[in-house]
């Protein structure tokens, strides 16, 4: 960020796990129902704590507007992860020694004025890279027996760690605080800020609130340390409430725009959110999905969109398993005539069968919206892609068929699709590329 590393002593929030009791606690929960909203207005509820955070907020997004041109973080996001790597003086005026000793407070209700500013770092660092290697912490304890081999830990705080073994040792730190521990931790969750930190020399690797860490073993004293392993194991209970990784993409959407979310992991509970956020309050006309953890009972949650949908003209679904069932309550909703306004729908490698097709057949028996019907890489055979080129025959608004890449193999199924372009007044192409047994 600046040359500040070079004249301020950065090493206390390496050193922070001191204070990590270590022990069960209630959940870290609450936050992620919070509205994302600019840093200024994130740390508003805690001036009361940290009085000049203000000032501290002002300094840091002129810094980043300048320095930080990042297509997957927004400036406040940025300067977000910026303010809680700064050094205040004394330390313990920090902002990360203050949230990490409220992280670590049986009384969750003092996490309350965080909320907001939880809300906005979690959710920039959810959007980062995450990490698996590695990384380097040190602590000085009077009492390490809670770090016994094959206990398991959590640390809730956020945990300052690096790739470089020398930013987590400073002997003077150690001789003055207790006996000195290096852990050496083989993270599968961090998250790379050294871009985004105040001091971006010291190669930082943050781990998020609540990380569960195994005690693989511990070295006997060597070069003034004692050495402690642990492994990042997953918790078998969500300790750290999840903040929808697309949240932030939407918010960004202009209104009446083209809303495009990709997501390996896209499950059904992400498409409430997006029924809110992108269909009903962006009201975006073009909606493109693509996530494999969507379910049939996903389709149900689409119809929805469908059923209230006023201003949507184009769906796009890409890899979405919502198979035949899907494919029917699809078909239920664009066929009672209350939807009007799609335009353009696509069922792409969507596990469609003939059964799908041919609910979808009779609904354009019905629908007077639909001009463009995209259907590749389904295993539709020749019976649905003949019963689908029959409905069609009347049709009189659909202008473009793809049925590229599925399972259609017998010249009767040709013949009838001839027979379709020959005969219907409105369409005008019919894409069949790719087709196979």
């Amino acid at each position: 960020m600046e040359n500040a590393s070079d004249h301020i002593d950065t090493k206390y929030r390496f050193y922070d796990a001191s204070g990590e009791l270590c022990i069960w606690l209630t959940p870290i929960e609450g936050f992620a129902k919070k509205p994302l909203v600019p840093l200024e207005e994130a740390v508003e509820p805690i001036i009361p704590i940290i009085p000049d955070i203000q000032m501290k907020v002002d300094k840091i997004k002129k810094q980043a507007a300048a320095m930080y041109h990042d297509n997957n973080l927004s400036i406040d996001e940025s300067a977000a992860i910026t303010l809680y790597t700064m050094e205040w003086d004394p330390y313990t005026n920090s902002l990360y020694y203050i949230l990490n000793s409220t992280l670590r407070d049986e009384d969750r209700t003092s996490l309350k004025p965080w909320f907001l500013y939880l809300k906005l770092i979690i959710t920039a660092l959810s959007r980062l890279p995450t990490i698996s290697r590695i990384v380097y912490r040190g602590i000085a304890l009077c009492d390490y027996r809670k770090y016994q081999q094959r206990n398991s830990i959590i640390w809730w705080g956020f945990s300052s760690c690096s790739t470089n073994k020398n930013v987590s040792v400073n002997e003077n730190f150690f001789h003055e605080n207790g006996e000195p521990i290096l852990f050496i931790i083989d993270c599968i969750t961090g998250k790379d800020i050294s871009k985004y930190s105040f001091f971006q020399k010291e190669n930082e690797i943050l781990l998020l609130p609540a990380t569960t860490l195994e005690v693989v073993k511990c070295d006997c004293k060597k070069n003034n340390c004692i050495a402690i392993h642990l492994k990042e194991i997953k918790s078998p209970y969500q300790l750290l409430e999840s903040v929808p990784i697309e949240t932030q993409k939407i918010i960004r959407l202009h209104d009446r725009s083209l809303a495009c979310l990709f997501r390996k992991r896209f499950t059904d509970n992400d498409l409430e959110t997006i029924d809110q956020e992108v269909v009903i309050k962006k009201q975006c006309r073009v909606l493109s999905l693509r996530g494999r953890e969507i379910t049939p009972q996903g389709a149900i949650i689409i119809g929805k969109f469908l059923e209230k949908n006023h201003t949507l003209e184009e769906l796009y679904l890409n890899g979405i398993q919502i198979g035949n069932l899907g494919a029917e309550i699809l078909a239920e909703r664009l066929s009672n005539g209350t939807n009007s306004y799609l335009k353009r729908l696509c069922l792409n490698d969507t596990g469609i069968t003939n059964e799908g097709v041919e609910h979808l057949a009779i609904m354009l028996t019905k629908n007077k919206s639909l001009t463009h019907l995209w259907l590749p890489n389904n295993p539709i055979r020749d019976r649905g892609i003949q019963c689908l080129a029959r409905k069609l025959i009347n049709n009189n608004t659909l202008q473009k068929l793809s049925l590229e890449w599925n399972k259609f193999t017998r010249c009767e199924t040709v013949d009838i699709l001839i027979e379709l372009i020959e005969k219907n007044q409105t369409l005008q192409q019919v894409d069949i590329y790719g087709h196979s047994n």
